[in-house]
């Protein structure tokens, strides 16, 4: 991602007057090491670490940072971090470093918060169907993910009336950035409680808000789609993001989710809409990219076009029309977004190639032209669409 214009000469202040220069990232090395080299400030930095190709505990989990102070043999109370996500730098105090928050006119915050208890059962991840896998690089995509639509879902929690005080419901949790959100907006005096298949990482989920935001949590391991209830329910505001693609019968989901959404609450979902996912111009393998992401979607059941049929869905499920919709997109240079192609087909690959989808040479080609394509400054892309849509309980049922 290209860097602020003050940036390269900020960096060269620091180093010229003695400090030594790091960086600390959730991404590959690869990644990184391409966007450090556009932005043209790669020779500035003394050494960059990638928690994803080390410990394999990404931010802001103690493990990354004490991590990075023990390869440099260095006190934490001697390092400083940088960063402009608030969960970063409460991360990084919280493993003892210091930490200077930047954020340039018109950015807000991202809000964040201490945890209370959790359903704690022993954790089992058999083959679930879940067709991106539960790598530690789909963990990373799904984090990078969550930043990237942070501002989008912060918006919409907002509009639909999450405020002090409220219980929330974040269905299909993952790493729960949502929750931390929520938690910024509901304060001590709101609960958060979130819901994910996953166990380990709705656990360590649960760890990270625990060290690092203020506020109420509590964490369920279960299938939402066979779960009766959840444990401190019906709650004012029930969300879910990305997860009607993978329900077996979308309509009876919504239909449980707004059943578990108090009188006078709102439910709010998100879901993905493919059709403006490209690359201008065109790639000569983009066709691989498209036969690994529909083909692995439609042999798992899934359903990739589902953010379109939300009006129809809360229709099917009984609730009527949404109260309200919102569409979201994004058009920006290649660079800015490599992740959002690279780590989903990193995702799809092994599923694809077992399949018969695709091949490794197919592959190794796509990911060598989108590389190729990312350096190049008239590279543009388009991301999915996110499309919102949410109604509201009347507080007298019937009414």
């Amino acid at each position: 991602m290209p860097p602020h214009p003050e940036v390269p000469a900020a960096l060269r202040r620091l180093r010229d007057h003695g400090f030594r220069l790091f960086t600390l990232t959730d991404n590959t090395l690869e990644i990184s090491g391409r966007q450090l080299d556009a932005a043209g400030v790669m020779d500035l930095f003394e050494r960059r670490f990638s928690m994803d190709e080390t410990v394999r505990r990404h931010k802001p989990a103690p493990e990354a940072y004490q991590s990075v102070a023990a390869a440099l043999e260095i006190d934490p109370g001697g390092i400083c971090l940088i960063a402009s996500h608030v969960w970063d730098t409460h991360g990084a105090v919280a493993a003892g470093w210091q930490s200077a928050l930047i954020l340039h006119a018109g950015k807000r915050p991202g809000l964040g918060g201490t945890v209370t208890t959790s359903e704690n059962p022993a954790y089992s991840h058999d083959d679930d169907g879940y067709v991106l896998g539960h790598t530690s690089g789909e963990y990373q995509r799904q984090r990078w993910q969550a930043r990237l639509w942070e501002d989008v879902t912060a918006r919409l929690l907002e509009q639909v009336g999450a405020r002090a005080g409220l219980r929330c419901l974040d269905v299909g949790c993952g790493s729960g950035e949502v929750m931390r959100l929520m938690a910024g907006l509901v304060a001590a005096t709101g609960q958060v409680t979130g819901i994910d298949r996953d166990d380990r990482l709705g656990q360590e989920a649960l760890h990270v808000l625990r060290d690092t935001v203020p506020g109420r949590f509590a964490f369920m391991h279960a299938d939402v789609e066979t779960a009766d209830a959840v444990p401190g329910g019906p709650f004012d505001l029930v969300f879910a993001r990305f997860l009607l693609v993978f329900a077996r019968d979308p309509a009876a989901l919504v239909r449980k989710l707004y059943a578990w959404t108090r009188p006078g609450g709102v439910l709010l979902m998100q879901e993905y809409d493919p059709r403006t996912f490209d690359i201008e111009p065109r790639l000569d393998t983009w066709d691989e990219f498209e036969r690994v992401l529909y083909g692995s979607f439609r042999r798992a059941g899934a359903h990739p076009h589902v953010g379109r049929q939300l009006p129809h869905l809360f229709a099917a499920a009984g609730l009527g029309s949404p109260d309200g919709t919102d569409v979201a997109g994004l058009l920006t240079p290649l660079h800015d977004i490599l992740p959002l192609y690279e780590a989903a087909y990193h995702s799809l690959r092994p599923a694809a190639l077992r399949s018969g989808l695709t091949t490794e040479a197919a592959g190794e080609a796509f990911l060598a032209e989108l590389a190729e394509a990312a350096d190049r400054p008239d590279t543009t892309a388009m991301a999915p669409l996110v499309i919102s849509a949410w109604k509201h309980k009347p507080s007298i049922p019937g009414t």
